[in-house]
């Protein structure tokens, strides 16, 4: 992929997981708002290979043709008409002979009418957290396992540092699990290239903390929080 693709999967990745709104989105990546939503269908559907296909020009290689899409509903209707997504993928995948995706078969199920898309839970309400000012005063990480690769590797992180203030990504790289060492070495390269910031915050509180009790930011401090805290950054 090149840059400016990943930086349009990094982008996406926020909005859709609500860490960015959709207007800062759409700035940052210089489109509108109804450009940025198209894509982010896309992106929920086909992952980051949808969005290096679409950014080409050309079809992702995992889409449907309308031939197979019709073939496969048709094994969908006679023979696995009560099956779950994952066992349909496994028995038609064996009947054609090719890899089909548990996602692809749920979206085509729900297409057909069976079965049903869970509704997402509804969110209890919390209060936003007030913006910070000044470009280098809070830092977000943000860490997010996933199939970059769409099946063609290895699951990776993408671990990403953002400017809370001004929503700039000023770091971001793929590592295979969210290591200590790996948050080490990126907050060490971060701070040689943009200063230590005042705080850093994580959802992760656990990269900070151990042996922490749900809803309370108390525990020991982990080797990456105790290094922080050597640096005099805020936690």
């Amino acid at each position: 992929m090149t840059t400016k693709e990943l930086k349009k999967i990094e982008v996406l990745a926020l909005v859709s997981k609500g860490k960015m709104k959709m207007t800062e989105g759409a700035r940052k990546l210089g489109m509108t708002r109804r450009h940025l939503r198209r894509l982010r269908r896309v992106y929920e559907k086909e992952g980051g290979e949808g969005i290096a296909h679409k950014s080409r020009g050309r079809r992702s290689r995992n889409a449907f043709s309308k031939k197979l899409e019709e073939e496969i509903a048709k094994l969908l209707h006679r023979r696995y008409s009560d099956f779950g997504p994952t066992f349909a993928a496994e028995k038609i995948s064996e009947d054609l002979g090719r890899s089909i995706s548990k996602e692809k078969i749920r979206q085509l199920q729900i297409k057909e009418g069976l079965w049903k898309a869970k509704k997402k839970k509804e969110k209890g309400y919390h209060p936003r957290r007030k913006r910070r000012s000044r470009r280098g005063e809070l830092v977000q990480i943000d860490g997010s396992d996933h199939d970059w690769l769409e099946g063609r590797g290895e699951r990776m992180s993408l671990i990403l540092f953002i400017d809370d203030a001004t929503s700039e990504i000023a770091l971001g790289e793929f590592v295979k699990a969210e290591t200590t060492k790996d948050y080490m070495r990126l907050t060490k390269d971060y701070i040689e290239e943009n200063g230590a910031p005042e705080a850093l915050y994580s959802d992760k509180h656990s990269i900070f903390r151990q042996n922490q009790k749900e809803g309370h930011l108390k525990g020991d401090l982990t080797q990456y929080g105790k290094a922080l805290k050597e640096l005099e950054i805020e936690l």
